[in-house]
């Protein structure tokens, strides 16, 4: 996977074997926080696919790594040594332009390309560290860090929080267009999204209607997975359940050892066409906001 500088207000062929920082232009953008319940949900994983999804259906999108664990870079083919980021960045804080990167699947004919700002390495505490102390002093530190960023007009941020209550989870709930929790079909489902619900009502107002819910990782071939998954569409209602379902696919975690989308290692794969199908929903809903 090819990783290089690319305009987000001008997607174009991005030239194999090179690797240079992202340049970005624009203004206004529409923000999707995803997050999980319990850890190894697969939040990242899905908003990692997402951003290639949407770019193919010709969305300007972008994927910020909100989580400290700094995993989104994985799925892009970054050096796990490498600890370059937004959140260790020298200068001005919250600067997302200057740690964005850009990156090409090599089997995509199209050539499209994938955004991502990792969130970096610190060699400090969280909350030792100059950002976590200037998000106490600014309860929007993140807004205006995104507002003072160059995406374009109609860009999709996809912003992946810990799946531990934090700070810097707070700010993106509270900014997100759209919350998508993702969990997975388990016996303590109903406990795990009780109390990241209550979460959720902690930073939105009361009768927001942008909070759904994504089940991920069914497993059909197993009798209480599906079960689970039954349940969760009889007891979430219909405005609340995303009215698609991911399935464990053996080719997530094998891409992900080779540091690839699944799109690059096997664009065939059951995962790749659910994530697109996904963003077709995603855009669908977006819109709808837009013409409501």
């Amino acid at each position: 996977m090819a990783i290089s500088a690319i305009s987000f207000s001008q997607p174009a062929a991005v030239p194999a074997g090179s690797r240079r920082r992202c340049k970005t232009a624009g203004a206004r953008m529409k923000i999707i926080a995803l997050c999980s319940a319990t850890p190894g949900a697969g939040c990242t994983t899905i908003a990692s696919h997402l951003v290639l999804a949407m770019q193919r259906l010709g969305r300007h999108a972008v994927v910020l790594d909100g989580d400290p664990r700094n995993q989104v870079r994985l799925h892009f083919g970054m050096d796990p040594r490498e600890r370059d980021g937004w959140w260790i960045k020298d200068g001005e804080p919250f600067c997302f332009s200057d740690a964005a990167y850009v990156a090409a699947p090599a089997l995509d004919a199209a050539q499209i390309s994938a955004h991502f700002i990792p969130f970096g390495e610190s060699s400090v505490m969280l909350e030792a560290d100059s950002n976590y102390q200037t998000m106490v002093r600014s309860p929007k530190a993140l807004e205006h860090g995104l507002a003072e960023s160059a995406f374009a007009d109609d860009a999709i941020v996809f912003i992946t929080t810990s799946d531990q209550f934090s700070l810097l989870q707070y700010q993106a709930l509270s900014i997100a267009d759209e919350v998508i929790a993702v969990a997975t079909p388990n016996p303590l489902w109903q406990l795990q999204l009780s109390r990241f619900y209550q979460t959720i009502r902690s930073t939105r107002a009361e009768h927001d209607n942008s909070f759904r819910v994504l089940v991920n990782q069914c497993r059909p071939e197993v009798r209480l997975c599906n079960d689970m998954v039954q349940l969760m569409q009889a007891e979430i209602s219909a405005e609340v359940m995303i009215p698609l379902v991911l399935h464990q696919d053996q080719h997530v975690p094998e891409a992900l050892a080779t540091q690839q989308l699944v799109d690059d290692y096997q664009p065939a794969a059951q995962f790749a066409k659910e994530v697109d199908a996904l963003a077709l929903w995603l855009q669908a809903q977006l819109m709808d906001r837009d013409n409501g």
